[in-house]
C-alpha cells in the first residue's frame, strides 16, 4: 500500500516539480521529503526521472545521461584502417609508422583494400598524431601477444643470438660475449 501511495505521489509531484522554480522546488521538496520520509537527496533523483517503469511499479526508470568527456574522434572503422597500415608495414612501432601513414594508405588504394571506406575518414587517419597511433596499436590482439620487455635495439635479435656477459669468469664454450666500450677514465687517456 505505501509503495503504490508512494509512486502515485511521485507521479503527481513530479510534473509539478519540472514546470518550477528553483524557490517552489525547494517547497516541492520539503513537502515530498516530510509526508514519505526519504532523504533529500533520494527525492530529487525520484522527482527528476523521467517516467515509472511499467512492469516494476516500486521501481523507476533513470534518465539517460549523456556519456562525459569529449566525443570519440576515431571510432572502430578508423582503427581498422590503421591496423590494415600496421600490418603492411611489418607491425613497426608508432613511432615510425606515423610519417609513413600517407604512403600506406596510397598504397592501400591503389591495391583495392580502402573501398568502403570515405575520403574524409582516410584523410582523418592520415593525420592522426603519434601518441594516438600508440594507443591504437596497443589495442591490437598480436601487439600484446609480442614481446613487450624493453630492450635495446631489435628484441628478434635477442631471440635469436645467444648473449652471455660473463665478466672475470672462465669460458667453458664459445659464443658471443658483450663489450664496454666506454673510456672511464675522465677523458684523459695518460692514466
Amino acid at each position: 500500500m505505501t509503495d503504490n501511495f508512494d509512486m502515485n505521489l511521485t507521479k503527481k509531484l513530479t510534473k509539478r516539480y519540472r514546470s518550477s522554480r528553483k524557490k517552489d522546488k525547494q517547497e516541492i521538496l520539503n513537502e515530498y521529503c516530510k509526508i514519505t520520509g526519504v532523504k533529500r537527496n533520494t527525492a530529487t533523483q525520484r522527482l527528476k526521472r523521467k517516467s515509472v517503469l511499467p512492469s516494476f511499479p516500486g521501481r523507476m526508470k533513470k534518465m539517460k545521461q549523456k556519456k562525459r568527456g569529449p566525443k570519440k574522434r576515431y571510432l572502430s572503422f578508423h582503427h581498422t584502417i590503421v591496423r590494415k597500415c600496421w600490418e603492411l608495414s611489418g607491425k613497426i612501432c608508432a613511432e615510425r609508422l606515423t610519417p609513413m601513414l600517407s604512403v600506406y594508405l596510397e598504397s592501400l588504394k591503389r591495391a583495392g583494400k580502402m573501398k568502403g571506406y570515405q575520403e574524409h575518414d582516410i584523410q582523418l587517419v592520415a593525420h592522426v598524431s603519434v601518441s594516438t597511433i600508440r594507443r591504437i596499436i596497443e589495442t591490437f590482439p598480436e601487439y600484446q601477444q609480442s614481446d613487450t620487455r624493453k630492450r635495446k635495439g631489435k628484441s628478434t635479435l635477442y631471440k635469436e643470438i645467444p648473449i652471455n656477459a660473463r665478466f672475470g669468469q672462465e669460458v667453458t664454450k664459445p659464443g658471443y660475449f658483450e663489450v664496454d666500450f666506454v673510456c672511464h677514465n675522465g677523458g684523459n687517456n695518460q692514466g
